[in-house]
Formats: C-alpha cells, sequence, structure tokens
C-alpha cells in the first residue's frame, strides 16, 4: 500500500515523511483534514436503505491517533454505588456504550486505516477497519467503511459536524 499525507486545506497528496524518534505514527503524514472533534448527526448501518437515530458518538483524530466514545442518552439515572446495582441496572449502564482507540494512517486519497488498539468488544481488539472519508462544502464529515477486520458492519455510514 502506498501511503500518503494529505494537506487539510488543499486536500493535495504528497509522499509521506519518515517516522520521527519515539516512534509516533502522527510524524509518519501530514495534518489531515479530518483531525478535529466530531459529533454524529446521521447514522446508516451496513446497506440499510433508511438512517437510524444517531448516538452522538464523538471521534477524535489527532496527531495519528485517534478515540471514538459514545453512551446513550435515556439511560435512568440511578444514586447507588455499582456493587449495589442489580444486573437490570449494570445492563443500562452499558447499554449502547462505545469506546474504542488506536492510530490511523492515511493510505490513499480520502481513506484511512484505523487500527484499534481496543474496543468495547474483546474481537475487535487488534483489529482494522479502512474508511472512505468525504468533508462537503457545509464542512460535514462523512465516514464510510469499506473494509473491517472486526465486527463493524461493512457499508455503514456515519456523518458528523466539527466541533473543534
Amino acid at each position: 500500500m502506498r501511503r500518503v499525507a494529505v494537506d487539510p486545506c488543499a486536500h493535495a497528496q504528497t509522499p509521506a515523511g519518515s517516522q520521527a524518534a519515539g516512534g509516533s505514527p502522527a510524524r509518519t503524514q501530514g495534518r489531515l483534514a479530518v483531525e478535529g472533534v466530531w459529533d454524529e448527526i446521521r447514522l446508516r448501518e451496513g446497506n440499510a436503505s433508511e438512517t437510524q437515530k444517531p448516538n452522538h458518538m464523538r471521534r477524535m483524530f489527532f496527531d495519528g491517533y485517534y478515540s471514538l466514545t459514545n453512551a446513550s442518552e435515556g439511560r435512568r439515572h440511578i444514586d447507588k454505588p455499582v456493587a449495589q446495582m442489580t444486573r437490570e441496572e449494570l445492563l443500562d449502564r452499558f447499554r449502547s456504550l462505545q469506546v474504542q482507540d488506536g492510530t490511523y494512517e492515511v493510505i490513499g486519497p480520502n481513506r484511512i486505516l484505523l487500527r484499534r488498539r481496543i474496543s468495547q468488544f474483546p474481537q475487535n481488539h487488534g483489529t482494522e477497519q479502512v474508511m472512505e472519508w468525504i468533508i462537503d462544502s457545509s464542512g460535514v464529515l462523512s465516514l464510510k467503511i469499506i473494509s473491517d477486520t472486526g465486527s463493524a458492519p461493512v457499508g455503514s455510514v456515519t456523518t458528523y459536524r466539527r466541533l473543534k
């Protein structure tokens, strides 16, 4: 695979640089237009024809590292220690909870490779995902999963607005 860096303003491709001391993946690529903090506004899973209610997932891309988090709205507030919660109360705490982090790199025009370090699903630890990204004229980011060695549905498209 040929690795490229992307200029966030011009979206021009240039060959990747060499890795710096300390091994930061950020040193092997230029600053990417998707770098920043993004809030989910639309979700279409797999090959579904309709969008679903967004989870308001937060995605962050910085300096070759990424993370995502989400805890669904509408969970009941419970004023007792975790050790005293019932099975149902504990399940409610973790319903729709998503966490993941790892590294990313540019692998082609508008394509990034995510290497998961951890995930809420242990079967996804150490897996990879390739996503195609597009930022439209209003600054809305769309990420489409085009391959995944974990359990994410290929073809899913998630749309985000930039927070920072």
